[in-house]
């Protein structure tokens, strides 16, 4: 009987004391025997052992669960994709935040797990960050998936600006002429849409004022509605007592735990009413919304 393992597990009929040495065959059962030791070998693995599918080499690489069975693109939303597992389910063996790694067209491909569920088929959500996509599985098929808990498996790049999404602005100055008392603008149309996922949210801008003859503040937020303030943790504001103009860089930053694909909005408003102008000057410094994947 040749072995099965790892594809399945060996039967192995014991021999009792009174059994005649041909019943069961006794050459048989060494070379049973010799045959599921030398595939437990081949599985295990040498030291050094360059067998991708081997343990020593799995361990070595820092690549310990091989994801197997019948694995498609579910649906796709770059930089966001839906890896199904059919009919089997992974939840007690895969993680948010773990790494991933897949092969399709010839290269591999990384992302991170944002989003794990299971019915009937197991939908595992992954971030590809800024330079891996998940090809339709029609015309190329998913291989040699693995999945990590290790920060750093081999071959996983940790540069941050390759896990994040972000909006730059530094053409011009965006503007508001006589803004309404306490109304919030979306000056510029400045937005960032931010993926399912745990993220270090944060922005940048240059806020401005001008008025020649009333003292007044300027308020800037981050938020998910384009006129209204969503997270007074993410808003920051300058006054100013005197008139004319009012220029001050402000940033800030906060972790951010999404369940679905969200915009966030640049917005500003004032606390005083008839003044001249309000905005945002792209001139006087970088205006940016950027959002980093926290499982980093």
């Amino acid at each position: 009987m040749s072995s099965v393992f790892p594809t399945d597990l060996d039967e192995f009929t014991n021999p009792t004391a009174s059994d005649y040495l041909n019943s069961p065959s006794h050459s048989a059962q060494h070379a049973d025997a010799n045959d599921a030791i030398e595939a437990l070998e081949a599985k295990v693995g040498k030291d050094g052992s360059a067998v991708a599918t081997s343990h020593d080499k799995i361990l070595a690489s820092g690549w310990p669960v091989k994801i197997t069975g019948t694995l498609t693109r579910d649906s796709a939303d770059d930089p966001t994709y839906v890896m199904k597992i059919a009919g089997v389910d992974w939840t007690d063996k895969l993680s948010l935040g773990m790494r991933i790694k897949w092969t399709q067209d010839g290269s591999v491909r990384y992302g991170i797990i944002t989003k794990l569920s299971f019915s009937t088929d197991t939908l595992v959500t992954i971030y590809g960050g800024t330079d891996y996509d998940m090809l339709d599985t029609e015309t190329y098929a998913i291989t040699n998936c693995f999945a990590s808990h290790q920060k750093a498996p081999l071959g996983f790049p940790l540069d941050p600006n390759k896990w994040l999404v972000e909006l730059v602005d530094t053409a011009t100055n965006r503007d508001q002429s006589s803004p309404s008392q306490n109304v919030w603008y979306n000056v510029g149309s400045l937005s960032l849409t931010i993926p399912i996922g745990v993220w270090r949210v944060s922005y940048r801008a240059t806020i401005a004022s001008y008025d020649t003859a009333v003292s007044h503040g300027v308020n800037i937020t981050l938020s998910t509605s384009s006129n209204s303030e969503s997270d007074y943790e993410m808003t920051c504001g300058s006054y100013t007592d005197s008139t004319g103009y009012m220029v001050e860089s402000v940033m800030t930053e906060k972790v951010l735990t999404l369940t679905s694909k969200t915009t966030y909005y640049l917005i500003i408003n004032t606390n005083e009413g008839g003044i001249d102008s309000i905005g945002i000057t792209g001139v006087r410094g970088q205006t940016y919304i950027r959002a980093i994947c926290a499982y980093l």
